[in-house]
């Protein structure tokens, strides 16, 4: 049975407790008649939501959404992130097949970016994206219910998150595009054995 790590609990658990302090404040009288033993069911209700918000966001958000925004924004600015570096490099026009490529042989072949550094710089980033995401749909059933506490608080909070997440995204993103270029020979090599040939750009 595979074991459940501090950061994958989190990674569950966060999202749950995030949405149910925002209800707390959308709607507080809901929690006004909670009794201790319903704490429990609040706590495994918070981490069902998490799974759920979680499969969501990665599957959708983040690797539909977010990381063409990301990969367009470096494009606009005449930049790369070590997606569209593997893509260019490599001539692999799918996201998902470089990014396969990045996880399976390139990523391995550096231990800085497998340190617990960027995994935790990681994990914050996902986390604010999340954020965001919660904020913003609390901010929309808000104006959508004709209901005025706090939209505009939950909206705002939902432009920070997003900033400060998509800031920290492209500023890692950055790091490992210039981890793989400066290793140009050693990632040719790995990716050969996946058959893809390096191009000059």
């Amino acid at each position: 049975m595979p074991k459940l790590n501090l950061e994958q609990g989190l990674r569950f658990l966060l999202p749950g407790l995030l949405t149910l302090v925002c209800l707390y404040f959308y709607d507080p009288e809901l929690f006004q008649s909670i009794s201790v033993p319903q704490m429990a069911s609040f706590a495994v209700l918070s981490l069902v939501i998490g799974v759920g918000i979680y499969a969501i966001y990665r599957q959708v958000l983040y690797d539909h959404l977010i990381c063409p925004m990301l990969d367009g924004i470096n494009r606009r600015m005449n930049e790369h992130n070590y997606r569209t570096w593997i893509q260019k490099r490599y001539e692999i026009r799918s996201r998902t097949d470089a990014e396969t490529l990045y996880a399976g042989k390139l990523r391995p072949l550096f231990p800085e970016l497998n340190s617990q550094i960027i995994r935790l710089r990681s994990a914050l980033i996902h986390y604010t994206y999340q954020t965001s995401a919660i904020c913003l749909a609390f901010g929309v059933v808000s104006v959508v219910a004709r209901s005025p506490r706090y939209y505009l608080a939950f909206l705002a909070l939902s432009i920070l998150f997003l900033l400060s997440a998509v800031l920290g995204d492209l500023r890692i993103d950055r790091q490992i595009y210039m981890t793989l270029d400066g290793s140009k020979a050693k990632c040719d090599k790995a990716a050969a054995t996946r058959g893809y040939k390096a191009v000059k750009f």
